[in-house]
């Protein structure tokens, strides 16, 4: 009969070390992988470059009458719908401007701060 309680208090001091180690791996996998799941499902909202001159025509952008255009993930606001046209026909051509501008803007200012 000793030996009986001893092999059942053995078999425990056992498996409760065990049982404690797998569970929270269990639990913790479950937990991380949630939110993997819910970021590789995620739709990420595009954002809006806010720029305030329309980048076909050059003028400047009324505010609350923006006519927006998506391309790679950004939103560009437009003054019309055919200036938003014309920048999806060709986006890239219009993207360079920009950049062209915005750092022709920076020089004077990297000039002035020296």
């Amino acid at each position: 009969m000793r030996s009986l309680m001893l092999a059942f208090v053995f078999g425990l001091m056992v498996a409760v070390p065990v049982m404690a180690q797998e569970a929270p791996v269990a639990k913790d996998a479950a937990v991380v992988a949630a939110p993997v799941a819910e970021v590789a499902n995620a739709v990420i909202a595009p954002e809006n470059v806010k720029n305030i001159v329309d980048p076909v025509c050059k003028m400047k952008i009324e505010e609350g009458k923006a006519v927006t255009a998506e391309y790679k993930g950004k939103i560009y606001n437009f003054d019309t719908q055919a200036c938003a046209d014309k920048f999806l026909a060709e986006p890239e051509k219009y993207l360079a401007e920009m950049e062209a501008e915005k750092a022709a803007a920076a020089a004077p200012e990297a000039e002035v701060k020296k």
